[in-house]
């Protein structure tokens, strides 16, 4: 691996990808039986920005991503999409959380729902049932929307009709399940060589 220090902050490349951090303010950084370190001062309450970037060209400084301004308009808009939320009983707060989490599983290109966001994470820990959920089933994800829907959240019920419409164009009946763009699952493999989450094997 090839670790180079620059002025807006320090890039590893091996094997022809390459991965870059900056950050603002000091960095300090340690090379040590081929790894490096980054590290940085900061004191309770300072706030600091760091960014990492992928197969870039070269290392920017972080002023270049005005990760402030995105990080603001990412809020925003968070908190406006909340604002269609019909419910007004008791513990609000949580339900918005929970159809925060609904519209992270739904895949905007195409309308589908993930079952998880997880991946060889038991239903229970030392059991089998240790797969891959991030698939769409239409099982799941039919009672997902239904909640999205009753809240309110009319866009993401529309995009995932237009999901299954889509799938039975293609399919005579819809599939137990797809990749969250409508093809076909790949076939099950089992990783012996794990031992899965607290000993829950095999992952799958």
């Amino acid at each position: 691996a090839e670790h180079r220090l620059e002025k807006q902050g320090v890039s590893d490349r091996n094997e022809g990808e390459s991965v870059a951090l900056t950050i603002t303010g000091e960095l300090r950084v340690r090379i040590q039986d081929g790894k490096s370190t980054h590290a940085g001062p900061i004191a309770a309450g300072q706030k600091r920005w760091a960014v990492l970037a992928w197969n870039q060209s070269k290392v920017d400084p972080v002023e270049r991503y005005h990760s402030a301004a995105r990080l603001d308009a990412t809020l925003q808009a968070w908190r406006t999409w909340s604002q269609a939320l019909r419910y007004q009983g008791a513990w609000r707060a949580q339900v918005i959380r929970s159809a925060l989490a609904i519209k992270l599983m739904q895949y905007a290109p195409t309308g589908a729902l993930v079952a998880a966001p997880t991946t060889t994470f038991p239903e229970w820990i030392g059991g089998e049932r240790n797969w891959d959920y991030r698939f769409f089933w239409i099982r799941d994800a039919a009672l997902t929307v239904r909640s999205a829907h009753r809240l309110g959240f009319e866009a993401e019920t529309q995009d995932f009709l237009r999901f299954v419409e889509h799938m039975l164009d293609q399919h005579s009946e819809l599939p137990i399940m797809t990749t969250l763009d409508g093809a076909e699952v790949p076939t099950e493999r089992t990783l012996g060589h794990l031992r899965g989450f607290g000993g829950s094997a095999p992952v799958r």
